[in-house]
Parts: C-alpha cells; structure tokens; sequence
C-alpha cells in the first residue's frame, strides 16, 4: 500500500466517525437549546403566574421573566449554533475527499465557500441575539457592548457581502 491509499483510507474512516460524531454534537447542543427554551418559558410562565402581593395585585417589575427571556436568549443561541459542527466537518470532509480523489475539486471548493457563508450569518445571528440579551431589563445602556455587538455585525456583514460577491464572480 502506498502514501497516497493510505491517506485515501484513513481519511475515509475519518471522515465517516466524524460525521456520527458531528451529528451526535448537532443533536445534543439543539437539545440544549430546546430544554433551555423550554425552562425560560416555563420559569416566566410560573413567576407571570404567581406575581402578585398579598392583596392580589400586582406590584413593580418582574424580574424573573426577565431571567426567563435571558433563557430563552441563550437556547435560541444553541439552536443557531447546533448546525455549525456538522455543516463544517461534512463540508472539510467532502473537500478533503475530492482532493484525495481529484474528483470534483471545484464543486467542493464551492461548498466549502458557502458553509463559509452559512457561518458568516450564523455569526451574525448570534452576536445581535447575544446584544438582545445584554439588554433585556438593563435599566441602563451599557454602550461599550453596542459598539463592539454593532462592529462585529457590520464586520461580519461585510465579508458576508464580499464573500457572496467573489463567489458569484468566480461562477462567471
């Protein structure tokens, strides 16, 4: 057996364990982010519920729905972040593959291009979900986290542009 069939083999394995392991870390951070949902409801619902003072009425603020949404924040984070392992190593894989192959070289490289993509914008998901939840029930705007959150997102929006631009440029 030479160099490159060794190379060819273990990729394989590689590539198919990484696949299961992928997918088995997919399910389980969007499971996180479900049951994290899923508490932040239920942890609102129950203090909505039972938020009253001794005479029936309702008085001040609520902050434990406040918690309640920063859970909610935090599993929509997950369920944005659940896909990105899998979307990555499928990705690496099949071009890894292609290159062991000298099979369909360009199509993989085009893959690889829009999983950059997919998580350019899944970066900029997370980052405006994680400004949403520094700012929920703060009485004060804290500015240092608005401007970094807001580079971020226009930074990532920009190579997310350029990233699309060059893409349709090389399909021509």
């Amino acid at each position: 057996m030479d160099r490159l069939d060794f190379y060819k083999n273990t990729g394989h394995r590689t590539y198919n364990w990484s696949i299961r392991l992928a997918f088995v870390v997919m399910v389980s951070i969007g499971l996180r982010g479900l049951g994290e949902i899923g508490w932040g409801l239920l942890y609102s619902m129950k203090e909505l519920f039972f938020w009253h003072s001794s005479d029936g009425h309702s008085v001040g603020s609520i902050p434990a729905v406040e918690v309640g949404i920063g859970s909610i924040l935090d599993g929509f984070e997950f369920l944005l972040l659940a896909p990105l392992a899998f979307v990555i190593v499928v990705s690496i894989g099949n071009y890894l593959r292609a290159l062991l192959q000298y099979d369909r070289v360009i199509e993989a490289e085009h893959q690889v291009h829009r999983v950059k993509g997919l998580i350019i914008s899944l970066m900029i998901s997370i980052v405006a979900t994680d400004l949403v939840k520094r700012f929920v029930g703060q009485p004060d705007l804290k500015t240092d986290a608005l401007v970094f959150g807001g580079t971020l997102i226009i930074l990532f929006s920009v190579y997310f542009i350029l990233l699309t631009g060059v893409r349709r440029m090389n399909a021509e």
